[in-house]
Parts: C-alpha cells; structure tokens; sequence
C-alpha cells in the first residue's frame, strides 16, 4: 500500500515540457503551455502553481493569490501552492498572513529546500535568527545557493 509518487509529482512528470520552459525562464511561452493545460485538465493544481510562479515573476501579486488558492483547493497537500500563497501575502505586505502559510510549505515539504529557505528568511525579518539559520542551513545543505548567502548574511549581522 501507498509508495510511489503523489498526484502532484506524477503531475510533473507528464508536464516535463512546460517545466523545462519555466525553468529556462521562458515565461510566456511556459504561461501559454500552462494556460492549454488548465484547459484540458482544469482540476491539476500545478497548472495553478506554476501559473502562479509566472505571475509572481510578473510582480501580479493578486493573481498569485488567485492560482494558489485555486491550487490548495484543488490539493491542500501540495507545498509549492502554500510556498506560492506565502510569497503572494509578502509582496502584498501581509506579513502575518504569510508566515504560517511558508511554515505549511515547509511541513508538505519537509525536503523541499525552497520552501525551508523563505521560512528561514521569513523567521529571521521576524528576529528568530537561530530558527531561520536552522531552515537556511537544511536549504543549503539540500542545494538551495541563495540560503548559503542569507546565512553569511545574517551572520555577520549578528
């Protein structure tokens, strides 16, 4: 019983193309296979998130919003749509509103580097530094380079 990959993943897998195109950075034409997607399968909720990703690269923070509550919706499992959400509120300048939704990313996520490095920076704006360079600290450990700055960052703050 159970094992293998979740609905999200096997999401993935089957949208490899529209994948490779968003992380060249390749937005529009990304947008554009996303966009044909969410047609065709309009209940898969990384057509949201990705969606989504796109439109905070385009700082259009509202449709952030709007593709990750369509993506929790759909599936409240899925950390990249709380990741999403999270980032959607700071911009907005809805700090507390963030923070427990990058704490959920994370808790979906446990090993999802990018979700434990904007929970690490996150903790540090809100002046826990010791639970932010924790997060910071697995994120760079799992890959993520952007925490390994935060971390030097932060520590010659202190």
């Amino acid at each position: 019983m159970g094992g293998g990959e979740s609905t999200f993943e096997k999401q993935k897998i089957a949208a490899k193309e529209g994948l490779y195109l968003f992380n060249m950075k390749h937005f529009n034409a990304a947008k554009q296979y996303f966009e044909t997607a969410l047609k065709r399968k309009p209940f898969e909720s990384l057509n949201y998130v990705i969606l989504g990703e796109i439109a905070l690269q385009y700082g259009e923070f509202e449709k952030v919003l709007y593709y990750g509550q369509k993506a929790i919706r759909l599936d409240n499992t899925v950390s990249s749509a709380h990741l999403l959400m999270s980032k959607g509120l700071y911009y907005l300048n809805e700090f507390e509103d963030s923070f427990p939704l990058a704490r959920k990313a994370v808790w979906f996520g446990r090993n999802n580097p990018e979700a434990n490095s904007w929970l690490g920076k996150l903790y540090i704006e809100k002046g826990e530094i010791e639970l932010g360079i924790q997060h910071l600290e697995f994120a760079f450990s799992h890959g993520d380079e952007n925490a390994g700055y935060l971390i030097k960052t932060t520590k010659t703050k202190k």
